[in-house]
């Protein structure tokens, strides 16, 4: 096929040949010109996002330690009914955290 007078050159192979507009040029650059305008939009979020994020690191850490302690008991839970000899935990007020195992 022949490209009409409207379409350029632009590059090409021996197998292939590529041709522009000014249309085309356009559209890309616009397009470029957009993409640009998303990633720094996206970057505005992001920073903003994790400033909200730092001003709200104790209760997200106070959160954190708390799915991790449920965690921690749920494995145990689950564990202690797989064994055909139950254990229970005994919870203790003492300050300092401590796990003590017996005849285990």
């Amino acid at each position: 096929k022949k490209a009409g007078e409207e379409y350029t050159l632009a590059s090409g192979t021996k197998k292939l040949k590529r041709y522009t507009t000014d249309t085309t040029k356009d559209l890309l650059a616009r397009q470029m010109a957009a993409e640009l305008s998303k990633d720094a939009a996206l970057q505005d979020i992001q920073r903003k996002m994790f400033s909200e994020l730092a001003n709200h690191s104790t209760v997200l850490r106070k959160a954190i330690g708390c799915a991790s302690l449920l965690d921690a008991l749920l494995s145990l839970a689950t564990y202690s009914r797989s064994l055909e000899i139950s254990c229970f935990p005994r919870f203790s007020s003492q300050p300092t955290p401590f796990i003590l195992v017996k005849e285990g």
